[in-house]
């Protein structure tokens, strides 16, 4: 038997479902990979990546969220945390045009796109309402033959989503090596090889040329330091896809495009709950 090499730290949440309801959002702004239910309770087990110190979002929990209980860290080995996605991921349908399926399940005939989706150790199944926001305002903007970027690319659902609209070619990139291993398995499970390129390493190493559409579905702190590259990345008159952030963000997110040296303008803002996504449009 060969023991699993990562493992991911998690904690259980437990309180009221309002209480709980109100951490969500902390949670995935401090790199929550997913949380699920326990059976018959309201109670809430949140994962987070391999090597996340957890101290300073449990203390922020706690502060901000008197009400909620936090149980104790547990390490889930990888094995394990594979088996629970393979449990709760099945199909669903993705925005207008599209119909996620996991690899190991046979998709409905729905006259939809099918993306196929192993989530393996990375984010972005599309069931997170800040991924189903971006693929809603990447339906609207998109158009065949752009050039595209998808920054912090995750499984590469949305490279792949842009892909399958007819931007070409398309850029994903991600800082997390099993999550571009990852991103390039979908990448070849979908047959966009030729459209989708997957690029490892960190924004600052990045050599992107510009692109018609970039996408940042980004926790909040990193797209308040790398609005400025990537609208150096944006070609004139592209579109500009953020999002990652919550509805009380806008206003900030819109300050900062606003004071760039070529100013972005916000033309749209779709919200679910407290989540938000901007698509902005550089000028010609």
């Amino acid at each position: 038997m060969t023991l699993s090499r990562r493992s991911y730290p998690s904690f259980l949440l437990s309180g009221t479902s309002q209480a709980i309801d109100a951490a969500i959002c902390a949670l995935f702004e401090g790199g929550c990979l997913g949380t699920e239910t326990i059976e018959g309770t309201f109670n809430q087990r949140a994962y987070f990546p391999p090597g996340t110190d957890l101290g300073a979002l449990t203390r922020k929990l706690r502060r901000d969220f008197p009400d909620l209980h936090l149980g104790p860290m547990t390490m889930v080995p990888e094995d394990d945390w594979l088996a629970l996605w393979r449990k709760d991921l099945s199909g669903f349908a993705l925005g207008e045009r599209f119909f996620v399926s996991p690899s190991w399940e046979s998709a409905p005939e729905t006259g939809r796109v099918v993306l196929r989706i192993d989530p393996q150790q990375a984010f972005g199944t599309g069931t997170h309402d800040t991924t189903r926001l971006c693929i809603e305002l990447l339906e609207a903007c998109a158009r065949p033959g752009q050039g595209a970027i998808d920054v912090g690319t995750g499984t590469g659902i949305l490279a792949m989503a842009a892909a399958a609209l007819g931007c070409q070619p398309v850029l994903g990139i991600e800082i997390d090596p099993a999550a571009a291993r990852c991103a390039r398995a979908n990448v070849k499970r979908n047959q966009l090889e030729s459209r989708v390129e997957i690029l490892t390493g960190s924004l600052a190493d990045a050599k992107a040329a510009p692109a018609d559409l970039v996408l940042a579905n980004l926790q909040r702190p990193l797209l308040d330091r790398e609005i400025p590259r990537l609208a150096t990345w944006l070609e004139p008159g592209g579109h500009l896809i953020l999002s990652g952030i919550t509805v009380e963000d806008i206003e900030d997110l819109a300050d900062i495009l606003a004071g760039l040296p070529r100013p972005i303008p916000i033309l749209r803002q779709y919200t679910a709950g407290t989540w938000a996504a901007l698509l902005a449009r550089s000028s010609a």
